[in-house]
């Protein structure tokens, strides 16, 4: 996939070993993400209040920089991810090479996903998205000039290495099946490097979520089972193949009896009153946002806990960009409420 454009060969004992100067640094650094107090405060207050909020915390040094050129929600959502690069360039410094191979090839989703954003603008038409990318090891005018070339195709062989890019020219038809094998890939690489760990489980459970909320999605789109399975994640877990198999109107009882059925209680309820997702996919995610806050504290100084840090900041990341939208589009405090991942 990307990989030409990190670090080289990794050791998936490199997980299980501990890194205590990483871990008391890390735990400084967690120290600063916002509270679910602070997110009380915040879904209350108007977008200039929100970035005066923010400037207030860690995130003052990026709208420093960002109010020189841009102003409101882009102002906002630009500092925000320049926020969240910083971050991910600060841990690349403090973490030792044979860890920074994983950090690098966990954190590749993040160009994976600046890649598909151009992707998208270039099928859409659009030209202004420099707010909408989160660079990490491709850098913004990397990505502007990436937009600059006349075909898909074109900016895909400048970031995929050939035999990724050969099974796309083989395999797909549309821009979302493309999407599809891009991250098929880059989970399919993440699972192979990391070996027996939390750090494993955690994305496991991870890529399962994605797969429930793509079924739901894909059977209300009336699609077959045979249909679904090209889209799937992985291989597939148990309960992701009943769902597969299974009716639309069936779907929320097998989650009921899942390992999910308490912490989906909610979105399931809202799913079954107004047919909408969205609490659903909220509710998935605070278990596993709660699960990767877990690793920071059953393997104190391993490399699980490093990187439970680094999902609740990335989820802190999307909770404040998806509250900036909101106040954006003028939508009710009680919604915005429930949509925060915290």
């Amino acid at each position: 996939m990307l990989q030409k454009y990190y670090s080289g060969q990794t050791s998936p004992g490199a997980l299980n070993q501990s890194y205590p100067y990483t871990y008391a640094r890390v735990s400084v650094m967690k120290s600063a993400l916002l509270k679910k107090s602070d997110y009380t405060k915040l879904v209350k207050m108007s977008l200039n209040e929100v970035t005066g909020f923010l400037e207030s915390t860690e995130y003052k040094k990026e709208i420093d920089e960002v109010a020189l050129i841009h102003k409101g929600m882009q102002l906002a959502e630009i500092a925000i991810n320049k926020n969240l690069s910083n971050t991910h360039k600060k841990l690349r410094r403090i973490t030792p090479m044979k860890l920074r191979q994983f950090l690098d090839i966990y954190l590749m989703r993040h160009d994976l996903y600046n890649v598909k954003t151009s992707l998208r603008a270039k099928y859409t038409g659009e030209t202004e998205i420099e707010h909408l990318m989160e660079p990490y090891a491709l850098p913004i005018q990397f990505l502007k000039d990436l937009m600059k070339k006349a075909t898909m195709e074109e900016m895909l062989a400048e970031v995929l290495d050939r035999p990724t890019l050969k099974k796309i020219r083989d395999k797909s038809q549309n821009l979302v099946e493309i999407e599809n094998m891009l991250d098929k890939e880059y989970y399919s690489k993440v699972i192979e490097i990391t070996g027996k760990s939390l750090f494993r489980q955690f994305l496991e459970n991870e890529i399962e979520i994605r797969n429930i909320i793509n079924i739901f999605r894909f059977k209300r789109e009336g699609m077959d089972r045979g249909e679904i399975q090209k889209y799937l994640i992985s291989s597939p877990s148990k309960t992701v193949k009943r769902l597969a198999g299974a009716s639309l109107e069936d779907l929320p009882g097998i989650i009921e009896n899942s390992k999910y059925g308490k912490h989906a209680k909610h979105g399931l309820d809202e799913y079954k009153k107004k047919g909408t997702l969205i609490y659903l996919e909220t509710s998935l995610f605070k278990h596993l946002l709660e699960s990767g806050l877990k690793m920071l504290h059953q393997r104190p100084l391993k490399a699980d806990a490093i990187f439970g840090y680094l999902f609740a900041k990335e989820i802190e990341a999307r909770n404040l960009k998806m509250l900036i939208k909101s106040k954006q589009l003028g939508l009710q405090q009680e919604f915005v409420e429930g949509q925060i991942v915290a």
